[in-house]
């Protein structure tokens, strides 16, 4: 029963941290999907000083990682940060400016959840 209740905790801390990723960047075309070397990404960007810079989320040999790269660069999936350990980790953009995300822990516990993008 321990083990569920870390899981459901990371599930919700991992939840948490992409929704305030999200806010944090819901500016037009601030919010988007891509890939990462073939990898489902969502998609997060900044403009510093003029230049374009992304921040992908992705799922990648069992962990869900974080990438901060310029924009255009040739950057590799294995580059990127692991931020929680996840079976799991769908996004879909749905109209409107919906995203439908899903997460599945390690230990089998899921988490969906739709965030809405404002300035789309």
């Amino acid at each position: 029963m321990h083990q569920k209740a870390d899981s459901e905790t990371d599930l919700g801390t991992v939840s948490s941290y992409i929704a305030t990723k999200f806010r944090q960047h819901d500016v037009q075309d601030g919010i988007f999907t891509d890939e990462l070397n073939d990898i489902p990404a969502l998609c997060f960007r900044d403009t510093i000083n003029n230049q374009d810079y992304i921040t992908y989320l992705y799922l990648d040999d069992g962990r869900l990682k974080e990438l901060f790269t310029a924009d255009g660069s040739s950057a590799q999936a294995n580059a990127g940060t692991a931020i929680a350990s996840l079976s799991d980790f769908q996004i879909e953009e749905n109209a409107n400016g919906f995203y439908h995300i899903f997460l599945q822990s390690t230990a089998g516990d899921t988490s969906e959840f739709y965030l809405h993008s404002c300035a789309a």
